[in-house]
C-alpha cells in the first residue's frame, strides 16, 4: 500500500444479531502504512425492551351533555351564597363546590385505559 491513499474501514459487529455495533476507522494518506487505523467514531444501536403498559386517567364523558340543561342549572344556582363570605378563599371554595357539583351532573368522571406512549408512538410514525 503506498503513502498517498487512505483507508476506511467499517466492520459491523454483530453478537446475537442484536444489537449491533458500527465501527468506522480510518487511516490518513500520509501516515506509516503499518500504523493502526484511528477510530473516527462507532455507532451502536441498543434495543430497550419496555413493559407495555397502560395508563388510567380520568375524563368528562360529554355523550349526554346538553348545553341548554347545563346553562339552566347554572342560573338556578344560589350564587348570593358566594356574595354573602367574606373570606376570598371560602368564596372560591363555594363557588367550585358549586360549580363542580352541576359539572359532575352533566359531564360526570369516566375512567379511561390509554395506551403507553411507546405504541402511541409508534403507530403514529407507521
Amino acid at each position: 500500500m503506498s503513502d498517498d491513499t487512505e483507508t476506511i474501514v467499517i466492520d459491523i459487529i454483530k453478537p446475537n444479531s442484536k444489537p449491533f455495533a458500527m465501527v468506522v476507522s480510518y487511516r490518513p494518506p500520509e501516515s506509516d502504512p503499518d500504523m493502526d487505523l484511528s477510530v473516527v467514531y462507532v455507532v451502536r444501536k441498543v434495543a430497550i425492551k419496555t413493559k407495555s403498559r397502560h395508563r388510567i386517567v380520568n375524563i368528562r364523558s360529554m355523550k349526554n351533555f346538553n348545553i341548554d340543561r347545563f346553562k339552566n342549572e347554572l342560573t338556578s344556582l344560589p350564587w348570593s351564597l358566594v356574595d354573602n363570605l367574606e373570606n376570598a378563599n371560602d368564596r372560591w371554595e363555594l363557588w367550585k363546590s358549586m360549580f363542580m357539583n352541576v359539572v359532575d351532573n352533566h359531564a360526570p368522571l369516566k375512567r379511561k385505559r390509554l395506551r403507553n406512549s411507546l405504541a402511541e408512538c409508534k403507530s403514529k410514525t407507521t
